[in-house]
């Protein structure tokens, strides 16, 4: 998962400010739930909530929309490279 390092660095790159409270609402049962926080607060229906309590902020949407989007690519990749590399260990660091 990106971090809200991340997030907050596409939010810049997007609108030129960091959108913090939508990280936040996105991953508040991070805290709880750990890893499999993206079952609750991560799709379209959290999405239009934001949008709603931030008062019609187009932006707070498009960067909630960011956020999905960030999370599923990273998410995605990592299953890809499990598949690609099957019991395999490709990254393995050299002893010194």
């Amino acid at each position: 998962m990106p971090s809200h390092k991340i997030h907050r660095a596409i939010d810049r790159a997007l609108f030129g400010r960091e959108y913090q409270y939508v990280h936040d609402l996105m991953d508040k049962s991070g805290a709880h739930l750990g890893p499999r926080h993206r079952k609750v607060g991560h799709d379209q229906e959290t999405v239009l909530a934001i949008y709603a309590k931030s008062g019609g902020d187009l932006k707070a949407l498009i960067s909630a929309e960011a956020h999905l989007l960030a999370d599923h690519e990273v998410s995605r990749s990592k299953k890809l490279l499990r598949e690609l590399f099957k019991g395999k260990k490709p990254f393995k660091r050299k002893r010194r």
